[in-house]
């Protein structure tokens, strides 16, 4: 073999290192619990990221079993890199950077996300009067009065037609509440919303 493939070969290598690492990081920011592996909630979030409006939990279902090669309904560590090694393998650095960069939201964003899908419970992709008072009673820090849910409510549908909160909407809301919180304070509030939204989901039989 000439020194001219070997070096070749080398940077071929090289370049899939790279890419695992960065696939293996972006695995571990969508893995939102840490529990070591994707769920149908999680891969739904990877989904919305990069197709928008048009993703929904039947996509994201299908895109679960594509990459569940041991058929065990969730996507480990190793099957997510090798996934999306494939499915990158034609693009060159930049475009598989730019790719990742799209896939790669902050830690923030990603609990933010998850948290409206748990609330979105009709999965119509925004939040409709009853949902956001159920968030924001569940909450239990802002805003328990029923005329103030519904005044704020009507403040942050900036459209005002729908009377939906889409995800920026809901964005904004999240911010005002929540935007000066440090990174503890932060993650223990969405923890706790999300733990009460569960508990509530398994009393009312939802």
């Amino acid at each position: 073999m000439s020194m001219k493939t070997d070096t070749k070969k080398t940077t071929e290598n090289k370049s899939k290192l790279d890419r695992s690492k960065k696939l293996s990081s972006l695995f571990a920011y969508l893995d939102k619990d840490e529990s070591g592996y994707l769920e149908e909630n999680e891969v739904l979030i990877l989904l919305r990221n990069l197709k928008g409006k048009k993703a929904d939990s039947k996509k994201a279902l299908k895109a679960l079993h594509k990459m569940d090669k041991n058929s065990d309904g969730k996507v480990e560590s190793k099957e997510f890199v090798s996934f999306f090694k494939k499915m990158t393998a034609k693009l060159d650095d930049t475009d598989f950077e730019n790719k990742v960069h799209i896939m790669f939201k902050s830690r923030r964003e990603l609990m933010l996300e998850s948290v409206f899908f748990m609330f979105d419970r009709d999965g119509n992709g925004g939040l409709d009067e009853n949902e956001f008072a159920n968030l924001v009673r569940l909450n239990k820090t802002y805003y328990a009065d029923p005329g103030e849910i519904l005044e704020t409510f009507i403040k942050f549908d900036t459209e005002g037609t729908d009377r939906v909160l889409d995800m920026k909407e809901y964005k904004n809301y999240m911010l005002m509440v929540m935007g000066r919180l440090d990174d503890n304070d932060f993650f223990s509030t969405i923890k706790k919303m999300k733990a009460a939204g569960r508990e509530a989901w398994t009393r009312w039989g939802k």
